[in-house]
């Protein structure tokens, strides 16, 4: 009668065991683990980060949090970047950064919590990234328009925003010019309003959903 006990609790323990271990790496290798957040923490990647219409550097612009955590594990979550409007609560993004760039990963809807699975809406890059790997995001307005060549920009408030026909996921984001109009004007037309020797402050990126 012992022995049956002490075999059936042996048993009982392996079987305990096993199930936690499978718990264990399941958990570590599907999206439904817990999300980890790193304040201040530096995307490991070495080369330029380079801009196209389907990845920022390493990072794939129609990629779920899960995977964009998997290449970057030192992303962060902020909730003080955005605001729908004056009072309403601040939107969360995800916080990729890099030696000379900052990126932020928005939702355009409101959400309280960010999921694993979960698609980004619009993208935020700051700082010295090359577009296409050639073209500069700092370069002066005079050099971006003749690359970018036709298409429109719109002001509202402080902010000027172009749009080229070329790059129709772009919108380059100028803040506080002095000239800045009023309603939708070409991008012909851009030295009325926009100084040569300006600098674009931020690009945006929409995601195209396939």
């Amino acid at each position: 009668m012992r022995l049956s006990r002490w075999l059936l609790s042996v048993m009982s323990l392996h079987c305990a065991l096993w199930h936690c271990l499978l718990l264990t790496t399941v958990g570590a290798t599907t999206p439904e683990r817990m999300l980890l957040w790193h304040p201040d923490g530096k995307c490991p990647y070495p080369g330029p980060v380079n801009v196209s219409a389907d990845s920022i550097g390493p990072l794939p612009i129609n990629a779920t949090i899960y995977e964009l955590q998997r290449i970057c594990p030192s992303a962060d979550m902020d909730t003080t970047r955005r605001r729908f409007t004056d009072g309403m609560p601040a939107v969360p993004v995800v916080v990729f950064r890099f030696d000379s760039v900052e990126i932020l990963a928005e939702f355009t809807a409101f959400k309280r919590l960010i999921e694993p699975g979960d698609h980004i809406d619009l993208w935020s890059v700051s700082g010295s990234a090359r577009l296409f790997g050639t073209i500069p995001m700092n370069v002066p307005w005079s050099v971006l328009a003749k690359e970018g060549g036709n298409g429109t920009m719109t002001f509202s408030g402080p902010l000027t925003k172009v749009q080229f026909a070329r790059w129709p996921t772009f919108v380059f984001v100028y803040r506080n010019l002095s000239t800045a109009g009023t309603g939708r004007h070409r991008v012909s037309e851009g030295h009325d309003y926009i100084p040569p020797s300006a600098v674009a402050e931020e690009l945006l990126i929409r995601r195209n959903p396939t």
